[in-house]
């Protein structure tokens, strides 16, 4: 990955992060091609996150909506771009050189492993942990840590590193804030993002699930009770 923090034109550090953000409307070149948002007051953002395998690469996205992706004068809309971290060069003149993502990493991330281990086991009692709706997760689908590690295609290591994770806020199962919370999570413990997002959107629906069942069972007991 590239570690100099130097910013292209019109694009600045979101403080405390390691993404970049665009002034609105504002294009970013990218080699022979030219990205743009759709919507005219949407920025781009660009983060340096981990892909399948571990593999370091560049994320572009728009705060709002698609993306428009001009080459040659031919135009197309994308969801999104993942590039190489070999690509990192070609990105804006000067070039954006983006670092590891900070949030939702804790100080127990930076424990020694045994410390770790224990630190992430504790994680799945306490609510504003991962680990929390990763355990909530696992008994709704009856999965054991291997089973679903092997789910997530991680190891115990990184199980631990997500179960450390601060989790995302209630209801943002869709959109760009979940989407730009599921990248982060997965840089923090180095897992494929297209593995982690359904996971995490599963156990959140699941909880509410628990929620709204606790809910009518109390509506109940008071009821029997007047």
């Amino acid at each position: 990955m590239l570690d100099e923090e130097t910013a292209a034109d019109g694009y600045d550090q979101i403080p405390d992060t390691g993404w970049w953000e665009g002034e609105p409307g504002k294009a970013l070149e990218i080699g022979e091609r030219t990205y743009r948002p759709v919507a005219p007051q949407a920025s781009l953002t660009l983060a340096a996150v981990f892909g399948t395998g571990r593999r370091p690469c560049y994320w572009l996205t728009s705060t709002t909506g698609n993306i428009i992706e001009s080459m040659a004068g031919a135009e197309r809309m994308i969801d999104e771009l993942l590039l190489s971290a070999e690509q990192g060069g070609q990105i804006g003149t000067p070039a954006i050189l983006v670092g590891r993502l900070i949030a939702p990493s804790t100080p127990a991330h930076s424990l020694k492993p045994k410390l770790k281990q224990e630190a992430a086991r504790f994680s799945r009692l306490k609510f504003e942990h991962l680990g929390y709706l990763l355990a909530i997760y696992q008994q709704h689908e009856g999965l054991n840590d291997a089973e679903l590690a092997r789910k997530l295609g991680c190891s115990f290591e990184a199980l631990d590193d997500l179960s450390l994770c601060l989790r995302p806020e209630r209801n943002e199962e869709d959109g760009i804030a979940f989407r730009r919370y599921a990248r982060l999570a997965a840089d923090v413990a180095g897992v494929p993002v297209h593995l982690l997002g359904p996971v995490v959107r599963d156990a959140l629906r699941f909880e509410r699930e628990e929620q709204a069942i606790t809910q009518q069972d109390g509506e109940s007991g008071s009821a029997s009770l007047a």
